[in-house]
């Protein structure tokens, strides 16, 4: 109950600011991440998903983008304001300058989520599907519902530019990032070499392309019930260096039951002669 106060505060917090900062195109975007909120629900209970807490974490990122994309849209529109425009042009023109950014954030993500999934076990599985589908949701919302949303409230009357944005014409200092497109292009491309290199030293060095923790490759959870209750730093200190040292490999990972002296002990795939001992 407490986790769910905090979220509903935070979410309200949001709506709020979003309200003071942008006005007629917040209350738009609040009401969109009510249906954003909703749609998420309802898609989860009919893929049969159950929300752990990776899960949870992916619909939180999910939302993160979504408001990130109302923001793009409505600071785009407050541009078209301050240039001279008229309201119901500069919420076309805003929307419309703002696709390419919100679809190409989202687009990137979504492929992140995409390899979770594929590569992924267990809890990275649930976290990629909830941001797939969070990602989704996102930028329909933002594209779709909060542009209907506007455009309504624009038709019913709010046509008032004081009711969109509180232009104040102010020399801004510009800094020049596409005339500086050489130097970035050439630090991503020694950046996508030098990944390169590495996967290719690794995987001729017998080691794997990538160095894939347990949570993506699988392993082997096994719950065991000690004799004292340790704590997590008790655990990490001593229990799990013998782990690791026994089966020659550092990648351990203890889940303490809460209320219990046990815990669940992740490790990658091990022969039964060595689980045994």
């Amino acid at each position: 109950s407490t986790s769910l106060i905090a979220g509903l505060i935070g979410l309200a917090l949001i709506v709020i600011l979003m309200i003071i900062l942008y006005r007629v195109p917040g209350i738009a975007a609040a009401i969109a991440m009510v249906f954003y909120a909703g749609a998420i629900l309802v898609l989860l209970n009919a893929f049969n998903l159950t929300l752990t807490v990776s899960g949870i974490a992916g619909i939180i990122l999910s939302i993160g983008m979504a408001v990130d994309g109302n923001v793009i849209i409505n600071a785009r529109i407050k541009e078209e304001l301050s240039m001279g425009v008229p309201v119901e042009q500069a919420i076309k023109n805003g929307f419309r300058k703002s696709t390419s950014a919100i679809l190409d954030g989202n687009i990137t993500t979504l492929i992140v989520a995409v390899v979770l999934l594929i590569f992924g076990s267990g809890s990275i599985q649930g976290f990629g599907m909830t941001l797939a589908i969070g990602i989704v949701l996102s930028v329909f919302t933002s594209l779709i519902v909060s542009r209907l949303l506007v455009t309504a409230f624009f038709g019913m009357g709010a046509k008032s530019q004081g009711l969109y944005a509180s232009v104040k014409k102010a020399k801004r200092k510009v800094f020049d990032f596409v005339g500086k497109r050489v130097i970035w292009f050439v630090v991503a491309i020694v950046c996508i070499c030098a990944g390169i290199v590495a996967v290719v030293v690794n995987s001729a060095s017998g080691r794997g392309a990538m160095n894939f923790s347990i949570e993506f490759v699988g392993g082997v959870s096994t719950t065991v019930e000690f004799d004292k209750d340790y704590s997590i730093d008790e655990f990490n200190n001593t229990i799990r260096t013998d782990i690791q040292d026994l089966i020659g490999s550092s990648d351990v990972e203890g889940q303490k039951v809460t209320g219990t002296t046990q815990y669940v002990i992740k490790t990658p795939q091990l022969e039964q002669e060595t689980i045994t001992d």
